[in-house]
């Protein structure tokens, strides 16, 4: 298995992205606008002779820290067990979804996962550089170097920046890969480059906890009808020695069966799991579920049309999405932004098709999805249930 595979699932989500979402919105892709950039002489000729060596200067620096790390921790032989695979850092919410699902499982924690940041229920725990050995980590730098020439030769410098991926990817292979074939492995991981490493690993018993839906009510050439419930990404890499998923319906199993699963594993229904905040108003309160990366002009445009409307507004984050831009927006806008694992009980949920919003609709909350409705006609229902809701209280 070399690192490049995983640029098939990368790719793919890349540009179904870019054709589904506004490409208008100056929040999304904002980061690197290299197809604009290689266009221009002076980039390309940089992104080609300046990249690669600070790419080589990247990995010996990560080399350097990880070989103090490594030095300074003590070296376990991993037996035969249950382990969750901690690949990359995660919300407190899906921390309690870990704790109910893995029982007294060892944690693996990657090179950026830090235990103290989390509730681990076990207090067993192994970091990545207890795992690795010197020799480990010189090859790690090394399939780290050829990494770069395999992703020019292949993909071309568009995906330059793709490499950066591959020191923490090949670190945590080196660990995991010790992992004794009897044992069983619990992640989260639906269908990035870990989903492909852990997908890989020669593990007899193999554990998907679900974490996010798969179901949503866009349309792309590409996409699988779930049902009548809408559509799911149809991914060109799919895992094939998954023994089980942990789902949150029956529906939700389909959708994963569909969009990133070639083989029909085991399954447990688990429900949500998922407890309210009460909240002191007496207004109609709503929250609104934020995606500042793909939805945050169509979230400032709900908020402008719900101000002066004796409505509470609350505003929840992507608990990954830095929340900067809803800050500097409630300089202009009234709305409370809320973090954390705090959700509180309001009147109605506006949101896209995602986890949280299916977690409130469990708990008896009314969702509206405002990508499949209009603003006009989210604000219309806003006023219709205002208005039921003053008529029973008279």
């Amino acid at each position: 298995m070399s690192f490049i595979e995983t640029s098939k699932n990368e790719i793919y989500l890349e540009l179904i992205t870019k054709e589904l979402y506004n490409k208008g919105n100056k929040y999304l892709f904002n980061d690197w606008k290299i197809s604009v950039l290689q266009k221009k002489v002076l980039f390309a000729v940089a992104i080609k002779s300046i990249f690669p060596i600070l790419y080589i200067i990247y990995i010996l620096y990560n080399g350097v820290v990880s070989f103090m790390k490594i030095v300074g921790s003590k070296s376990v032989n991993i037996s035969q067990g249950t382990y969750f695979l901690a690949t990359d850092n995660f919300s407190p919410t899906l921390n309690d979804k870990i704790i109910r699902n893995t029982q007294d499982a060892v944690w693996i924690l990657n090179a950026n996962v830090q235990a103290d940041n989390y509730r681990i229920t076990s207090n067993k725990y192994y970091s990545v550089y207890e795992l690795t050995s010197i020799k480990d980590l010189i090859k790690v730098c090394t399939n780290s170097f050829f990494v770069l020439f395999d992703v020019y030769r292949k993909l071309g410098s568009y995906y330059i920046l793709f490499t950066l991926n591959s020191f923490k990817w090949l670190l945590y292979k080196s660990a995991v890969d010790k992992i004794p074939y009897d044992s069983t492995i619990y992640f989260l991981d639906h269908k990035d480059r870990w989903a492909l490493l852990e997908d890989k690993l020669k593990v007899k018993n193999k554990i998907l906890i679900q974490h996010g839906i798969e179901i949503t009510s866009n349309y792309h050439k590409s996409f699988l009808s779930v049902n009548g419930s809408g559509y799911c990404f149809n991914m060109p890499y799919k895992f094939s020695t998954v023994t089980k998923v942990l789902a949150f319906s029956e529906t939700d199993f389909k959708s994963l069966c569909l969009s990133i699963l070639s083989n029909v594993p085991a399954k447990e229904i688990i429900g949500f799991g998922f407890a309210l905040d009460e909240i002191s108003h007496e207004r109609f309160s709503v929250l609104i579920i934020g995606e500042v990366a793909l939805y945050s002009f169509k979230e400032k445009e709900i908020i402008e049309r719900l101000q002066n409307s004796q409505i509470d507004i609350y505003l929840k984050n992507h608990p990954k999405n830095d929340s900067s831009f809803y800050k500097r927006l409630q300089q202009s806008l009234s709305f409370n932004l809320i973090e954390g694992r705090f959700f509180p009980n309001v009147d109605l949920v506006i949101s896209y098709e995602s986890t949280l919003a299916s977690e409130y609709s469990s708990a008896g909350i009314e969702v509206v999805y405002h990508t499949r409705e209009s603003i006009e006609d989210i604000v219309e229902k806003i006023n219709l249930i205002r208005r039921s809701a003053s008529k029973l209280n008279q």
